[in-house]
């Protein structure tokens, strides 16, 4: 079981005074490894060479936005699981959204409170702690058929990859409820969800 003190924090934000907030803020629960990066670029590079436990991000970084960074991890092959928080003063409700379809954990506004940094982060341990799911996958899974319905497809794939990891093999996916029906209508046989699983 993990705990806060062995996490690697990597953390997107280019304001200093704001990476100093978050930083004292992250020491004061106890995290001991933070790594502070101006600009989403930097911190997607060097997570690849130094996998984190856990990023947090501005919205408006120098060179790409937080929902631009967040769905480059979702859809890369190494690094789409991570825990993410966005810490932004950014308020357009369609922004967020898209922070929220990427699956971020939280989204706390600047300044957040020490509750809200604490729920926060309350919300990634437990992420990160979570029991495998993988224990109890059998070889029954690669031939059960799942149907992804999200109206995002940064969401479908992420869920996809996850579910993949875990030996799931049969997949269909729709962006609504009203495209999903055709699928759930379809005789339920391996060689009907075969034929569009890609």
């Amino acid at each position: 079981m993990l705990a806060l003190e062995q996490l690697l924090i990597s953390l997107a934000e280019p304001s200093q005074v704001q990476a100093q907030i978050i930083t004292k803020a992250l020491e004061a629960m106890g995290a001991a490894q933070i790594e502070v990066h101006p600009s989403g670029r930097e911190l997607i590079d060097q997570a690849r060479q130094r996998r984190p436990n856990l990023i947090i991000s501005a919205y408006h970084l120098p060179d790409i936005t937080g929902a631009e960074l967040v769905r480059e991890l979702r859809e890369s092959d190494d690094l789409y699981d991570l825990p993410f928080i966005l810490i932004s003063s950014e308020t357009n409700p369609e922004r967020l959204e898209t922070i929220r379809q990427a699956g971020s954990l939280a989204i706390l506004p600047k300044p957040f409170t020490p509750e809200e940094f604490d729920l926060a982060m309350q919300s990634v341990m437990s992420f990160l702690n979570c029991p495998s799911l993988g224990a109890e996958v059998d070889s029954d899974m690669a031939l059960m058929n799942v149907l992804i319905v999200d109206d995002s497809s940064t969401s479908r794939h992420h869920i996809r990859q996850v579910l993949e990891k875990l030996g799931f093999e049969h997949f269909c996916e729709a962006a609504s409820s009203e495209a999903a029906i055709p699928y759930l209508e379809q005789e339920r046989s391996l060689s009907t969800w075969k034929r569009c699983a890609s």
